[in-house]
């Protein structure tokens, strides 16, 4: 495994989170507009929510522009991705929505059949020598999938 265990979304709005938004139940209550990347695991994630409305959006630049405009409440993405756009993007506020086990992970991994040992053993033996001359870890801090990284 690779990157970082996610155990909560970030849920963004601009400039300041509405008074009396403390969790995703708050934006039930007042079946707000939340953006969000179609076919994701955010959706799903939505799709637990009956009462928020979801706005489909692929472009996460959409999705600000979206929010920054008032045409939805909110947008929901990865941390990660939050930690990237915030850069340049200060108005953004974060409101960290903590997932049930069904919803988090743990980086992202290589799945291979139980039965082909000779291939898991060449996967691993590779990812050993990335590991040890340091180029997983360059590969992790070019995509965004380790902590305080551009």
């Amino acid at each position: 495994y690779a990157g970082q265990n996610v155990i909560n979304f970030s849920l963004l709005f601009w400039n300041k989170i509405p008074q009396g938004i403390s969790s995703i139940k708050d934006l039930e209550k007042i079946n707000a507009t939340v953006c969000v990347e179609p076919g994701s695991s955010l959706e799903k994630f939505l799709d637990s929510c009956p009462d928020i409305i979801q706005k489909s959006l692929s472009k996460t630049e959409d999705m600000i522009l979206d929010i920054k405009y008032g045409k939805s409440l909110a947008m929901l993405i990865e941390p990660i991705v939050t930690r990237r756009i915030k850069k340049t993007n200060p108005e953004l506020k974060e409101l960290a929505i903590p997932l049930s086990k069904e919803f988090q992970t743990w980086g992202l991994g290589i799945a291979l059949k139980k039965e082909n040992q000779a291939t898991s053993v060449a996967v691993q033996n590779v990812i050993e020598q990335l590991k040890q001359d340091g180029t997983l870890r360059m590969l992790e801090q070019k995509w965004n999938l380790v902590e305080g990284q551009a």
